[in-house]
């Protein structure tokens, strides 16, 4: 399994048992194509980085994964509970990968912005929060 789906599903697992559910109806997604009419909803996107891998003399290294959840909904109170929530759960948080040791999920900042797209008079927002996951692997 490749790391950026490691890293999506153990994040997707440990918000599937917290609070974040119930707050976010609309439910998280790992597609950017994916908008559902429930709000708010939410996408998450994992890619390489934001540092480089760093490799040791032997076969294991650090790999750095660059997770953000996007969050959009209505009314910047509501959309800031849900990031703290979010961020209650995950900065620096431990996180479980089947035979991957997990060393650090890194908060790299949360924002919460207008989305340029207001709809029809609604307060709509987006929270865009990121981190830096940090894992041991094996080179194969």
């Amino acid at each position: 399994m490749s790391a950026d789906v490691d890293v999506s599903q153990a994040m997707l697992a440990k918000w599937a048992t917290s609070a974040l559910p119930a707050s976010v109806p609309g439910g998280i997604a790992a597609d950017d194509l994916v908008k559902p009419d429930t709000r708010p909803w939410a996408r998450i996107l994992c890619k390489q980085g934001p540092k480089r891998n760093e490799y040791t003399s032997g076969k294991e290294y650090i790999d750095y994964r660059d997770v953000t959840i996007e969050i959009y909904g209505v009314g910047k109170a509501a959309i800031g509970a849900i990031v703290d929530l979010a961020a209650a759960l995950f900065d620096d948080q431990p996180l479980t990968i089947p035979g991957v040791p997990v060393l650090r999920v890194e908060p790299l900042g949360h924002v919460i912005d207008k989305e340029q797209k207001k709809r029809q008079g609604d307060d709509f927002r987006a929270a865009r929060m990121r981190w830096c996951v940090w894992t041991q692997r094996r080179q194969a």
